[in-house]
């Protein structure tokens, strides 16, 4: 998948170069360079009567080939089991790094961004896990659009807009990743007999991609 970026307090700097994080950002390159737009569509094949977008096909995935580089899922950030719950918890975790996929309620963009400052800053609730720099996985206006996704989602340009007044909140380095449209397909909307819409992969033709 191709992607776009925003980096909040030098955090791609960080990723690229600092020992602490290499690593982990070189496995993130690797998932998404490995989901091409055929896996996604065979993937969203599979149910697709289920859904109106890609978003849960890329979710499966992100999450099936995070795993397989060694991070973990659903990793609890507090030890107390009165925080334990989805809301306290991060999508992925290697290392130093956390990762959040965000393609939730655009009302969650503030809560998706404050996750992994509560995993990488100290806290007076006992920690699960200590991180220290964040990745939050999101989809482009354009991905939006082109896969099906419900008008309601964060995008990526919706998160670029918290950062600058969340300066002082977000102390811990993000990066934001931005994914932008398959080249090849999009997503229509249909409907089924009782009214209720579902995804359809269309194709683009070879002559109207890349704004040819």
């Amino acid at each position: 998948m191709k992607y776009v970026t925003e980096s909040h307090r030098n955090a791609e700097f960080l990723l690229t170069t600092h020992p602490n994080y290499i690593n982990e950002w070189q496995s993130v390159e690797r998932v998404l360079g490995g989901i091409s737009d055929k896996r996604l569509i065979n993937h969203f094949k599979k149910d697709y009567l289920l859904h109106k977008s890609i978003s849960a096909t890329i979710n499966d995935l992100l999450k099936e080939d995070l795993v397989r580089e060694g991070w973990a899922a659903e990793s609890a950030i507090f030890q107390d089991d009165q925080y334990r719950d989805d809301r306290w918890r991060l999508d992925f975790v290697r290392g130093q790094v956390a990762i959040e996929v965000a393609f939730n309620h655009g009302e969650a963009t503030a809560w998706n961004l404050i996750k992994p400052v509560l995993s990488g800053e100290q806290n007076h609730v006992k920690k699960a896990i200590q991180t220290s720099l964040g990745i939050i996985i999101t989809a482009t206006d354009e991905m939006k659009a082109a896969g099906g996704f419900d008008s309601a989602v964060g995008t990526y340009e919706k998160f670029q807009s918290y950062l600058k007044p969340m300066m002082n909140i977000l102390t811990v380095p993000i990066l934001l990743i931005g994914l932008t449209p398959p080249e090849t397909f999009l997503i229509e909307h249909k409907k089924h007999q009782n009214g209720r819409k579902y995804g359809e992969v269309r194709e683009i033709p070879l002559n109207y991609r890349d704004g040819k």
